[in-house]
């Protein structure tokens, strides 16, 4: 980068430039000029040494000494006579001598001037030569700030150059990665995708197993439904065999009791000796089929329920299902003896769990086909003989 100090500098070091190349051209003009002068005072040297041994033009036009030596003493010529007249008298060179000293003095005096001249020049050669140096010192000097700015101006542009190159190397391996995220985000969608559906696949065989466990837990209870009826039966049979061959238990006769039929309306309760019994409709209270209760079952049982509270309290009850002699097909049940079986353990809790009647009174017997009411040649004879009866009877639990 260029700043105004370099500007500044710069048009200095022209100025010295120019200042120099002022310098070389006096020096050259004084050197050309140095050379006549010196040639001119020699001249005049050489006029003033021809003055000072005294040369003069003879009267007939050569030179002589302007101080002769001194010669023997000239004979005196006799008294009356003239001297020669071709001999000189010192007395006619004085005018001579006068001129050659004004003009040696004012030789003297340029000599002076121009050695004056000469020094000064000198002198002014000699500032001038150190103003070279120094203005050449200073060039050197600005030309080293010069070389250095501009090697550290190449060495931030370099620097520049690498920091744009890591960015940009940055940038790429940026891009890259994120191109390897997105990557991994399709296969971990991939991956989510078939888990999901590897979790509704095990959602579905749970509810399958489940569906499995809740039929294997419906057909043990019904096991032990059946074992239960089928103690209780034994026990009702039992109980029936005696009352056949005595007509009344002779166990202890004071917990019987005489019973009689109530009249409830919308139910069917008849007398049968001393026994009493609740005919309820198994097309009413159970799904076709099945020991499963309708949604409309719970009014039947709340009105034998309730008729049994009231009325026969401490009574033994049985619930005893009955069944036509339809095929149940390829249903859950094996014969029609386990289809009622089951119906009356369901009745049997409803009256024991749901009424509170105490169980101890409770007993359940499933008489398949073996005693139906009317002909299961018609639909109406087969639905009178799906039917679940609840007997009461007139002794009381021990």
């Amino acid at each position: 980068m260029v700043t105004a100090r370099m500007v500044e500098e710069t048009n200095t070091l022209v100025q010295r430039d120019y200042g120099r190349s002022q310098i070389t051209s006096f020096r050259r003009s004084f050197r050309s000029v140095s050379g006549p002068v010196t040639w001119v005072v020699g001249i005049c040297a050489i006029g003033l040494l021809t003055g000072m041994l005294g040369c003069a033009q003879g009267p007939n036009g050569g030179w002589r000494p302007l101080f002769p030596r001194a010669a023997a003493p000239a004979a005196t010529p006799p008294v009356g006579t003239s001297p020669d007249p071709a001999t000189p008298s010192l007395s006619s060179n004085a005018p001579a001598r006068g001129r050659f000293g004004a003009l040696f003095g004012d030789l003297r005096r340029r000599a002076d001037a121009q050695s004056r001249l000469a020094q000064e020049q000198e002198q002014r050669l000699k500032d001038l030569t150190d103003l070279e140096r120094e203005i050449e010192r200073e060039r050197l000097a600005f030309k080293q700030k010069r070389d250095e700015r501009e090697k550290q101006n190449e060495e931030r542009k370099l620097l520049a150059e690498r920091a744009i190159q890591q960015q940009n190397s940055q940038v790429d391996q940026f891009k890259q990665r994120s191109q390897s995220l997105d990557s991994d985000n399709r296969d971990l969608q991939g991956v989510l995708a078939g888990s999901q559906q590897e979790i509704r696949r095990l959602q579905s065989e749970m509810e399958m197993m489940r569906g499995q466990l809740n039929q294997a837990a419906r057909q043990l209870t019904d096991t032990d439904r059946a074992r239960l009826m089928s103690e209780q039966r034994v026990q009702a049979l039992q109980a029936s065999s005696e009352r056949r061959n005595t007509g009344k238990f002779s166990a202890n006769n004071s917990l019987r009791r005489t019973l009689t039929a109530v009249q409830v309306p919308g139910m069917d309760i008849r007398q049968d000796g001393d026994l009493v019994r609740i005919t309820l409709q198994s097309d009413k209270i159970f799904l076709p089929g099945t020991a499963g209760l309708h949604q409309g079952a719970s009014a039947y049982f709340d009105q034998a329920a309730s008729v049994i509270s009231k009325n026969y309290p401490n009574q033994i009850v049985g619930v005893e299902s009955h069944f036509d002699n339809s095929s149940l097909g390829q249903s859950e049940w094996r014969n029609s003896h386990h289809l009622t079986s089951a119906q009356a353990m369901a009745v049997f809790e409803q009256l024991a769990y749901r009424h509170g009647i105490n169980s101890r009174q409770l007993f359940v017997l499933g008489h398949g086909s073996n005693h139906p009411l009317a002909s299961n040649e018609t639909e109406l004879g087969r639905a009178r003989n799906r039917r679940v009866e609840i007997v009461i009877y007139p002794e009381r639990p021990e």
